[in-house]
């Protein structure tokens, strides 16, 4: 029952989000970081998807990266070094902070020719929560 109740209510919320023109997955403020991947191999980057000229500042202090870009309509990637991949446990100033102009997508991959490719979404600062559900299983 409780699923029934929350399937309802989230095609509730999405028809919202459409009928009201509001979108979550763009922004022009986000922050993220690159979970733990097989190895520490893997090509970290991301995309930054621009409906619109926009100028962006990518900041991430691990791998002293502060800097401004220019992103014409369409999309660019930004290769990072893979030093910034999350490993473990602890606490890091692992993360990457991007703001923009004008609002933009981004969406990041962290590739292993050998073994695994991971991908997300990264959604802006103001669609972020307090609470997330965590699908998983146990093999």
């Amino acid at each position: 029952m409780e699923s029934i109740c929350f399937n309802i209510i989230l095609l509730y919320s999405l028809a919202n989000c459409i009928s009201t023109g509001y979108s979550w997955n763009h922004g022009r403020q986000f922050v993220f970081a690159f979970p733990e991947s097989y190895d520490s191999l893997s090509d970290l980057s991301f995309d930054v998807a621009a409906r619109e000229t926009s100028i962006i500042h990518v900041e991430a202090p691990e791998v002293g990266l502060n800097s401004n870009y220019t992103v014409q309509k369409g999309t660019r990637t930004f290769s990072l070094n893979n030093r910034i991949e999350l490993r473990g446990s602890g606490i890091w100033k692992k993360g990457i902070h991007v703001i923009s102009d004008r609002d933009i997508r981004i969406y990041a991959t962290s590739q292993n020719k050998l073994a695994s490719s991971d991908g997300f979404l990264v959604l802006p600062y103001t669609s972020l929560s307090t609470n997330y559900f965590v699908a998983s299983y146990t093999p």
